[in-house]
């Protein structure tokens, strides 16, 4: 493997134009590294630094211009046990201590109810400003997970009142932070149990239809037995039916049929009682670390694309009440 020629420099810097962040990285050449980063001139730092930014950006939420631009209101550590703590940053001027107490709590719950603590890899929640439109449901999103980062955030609408999704037996807040820990800690292993029992759970794999999700998002994801999921939203993907699920096993387990508690079961043992410590920290954004890379030649790749098939009569998508309807009338006229 060819090796950039900064590697016998030593530690190097460079900073980000959009936000003034210093970037402190050292070329390991054959060593380990944070970063394999592919570059077409191996003798161009400019180059390998721009690389650099781009892995960065998706490594470090942190050094984001649009965050760098917010106002950091305040910081906390919710300690879960001696060895456990995530740690949130508040952007928003109407989160106070019960906005927190309900967060710390929730988190406290799943984490105590986890059979496998192993699992847990949640370290950061972000609670914004200002709310963002969710492209699935065509609403203000509750949550947004960011599973690469190990966190999610929350908003406004997160902490809105009444029941989550208004039908579940708990606060928008419980239903949001159990669903995004869900996506972030648990989506691996529960994807694997729901791609298990697929038949059972009622998904399937649309072949040759997109369906429109109501806020204009498509997927080729379709659930027969939509009228049977602990929530609407669930039924819009199986990786939104498995974080839906894991609300309702938590506080309303009225909700869901057997095949998700028979799962769920053997993923959670529920302790409502668990406790928690939030500790007051200094309202200041995490420094980035020093980084190490490597380089190698990118690679051509031309020559392995092949010929692309494209189907040649595409069905318009549909959205996804239409396709419901036809698909009910199909069934009753069998």
């Amino acid at each position: 493997m060819e090796t950039d020629v900064s590697s016998s420099l030593g530690l190097q810097t460079f900073t980000l134009s959009e936000t003034g962040v210093e970037v402190n990285y050292r070329n390991v050449g054959d060593g380990d590294a944070r970063f394999t980063l592919e570059v077409e001139d191996l003798k161009d730092p400019a180059e390998l630094q721009a690389q650099l930014q781009k892995q960065l950006i998706k490594d470090f939420w942190f050094i984001s211009p649009e965050i760098r631009a917010g106002q950091l209101k305040g910081k906390f550590g919710i300690k879960l046990d001696e060895n456990t703590e995530v740690e949130l940053f508040n952007f928003q001027d109407s989160f106070g201590t019960e906005q927190l107490t309900e967060v710390a709590s929730t988190l406290s719950y799943i984490y105590d109810s986890l059979k496998d603590k192993g699992l847990w890899n949640l370290k950061t929640i972000l609670v914004r400003a200002a709310d963002e439109m969710n492209k699935k449901s065509g609403q203000p999103f509750k949550g947004k997970e960011f599973p690469q980062q190990q966190r999610f955030e929350l908003f406004p609408a997160s902490f809105e009142p009444g029941k989550f999704r208004g039908t579940m037996d708990c606060t928008t807040a419980q239903g949001a932070v159990a669903h995004e820990t869900t996506h972030v800690v648990l989506e691996e292993a529960l994807q694997q149990l729901w791609t298990q029992n697929k038949t059972e759970l009622g998904w399937e794999l649309l072949e040759d239809q997109l369906l429109i999700l109501p806020g204009g998002n498509t997927t080729a994801f379709y659930n027969k037995d939509y009228e049977h999921l602990p929530s609407e939203y669930a039924g819009y993907q199986p990786d939104d039916d498995r974080a839906e699920s894991v609300a309702a096993f938590l506080y309303d387990p009225e909700k869901l049929d057997e095949a998700r508690k028979s799962i769920l079961s053997n993923v959670f043992e529920l302790k409502p009682d668990a406790s928690y410590e939030i500790i007051n920290k200094e309202p200041v954004l995490p420094e980035l670390p020093e980084i190490t890379v490597k380089t190698k030649k990118a690679e051509d790749l031309s020559f392995r694309i092949g010929k692309v098939t494209i189907n040649p009569n595409p069905k318009p998508p549909l959205p996804i009440e239409e396709y419901r309807k036809i698909r009910k009338n199909s069934y009753n006229d069998n």
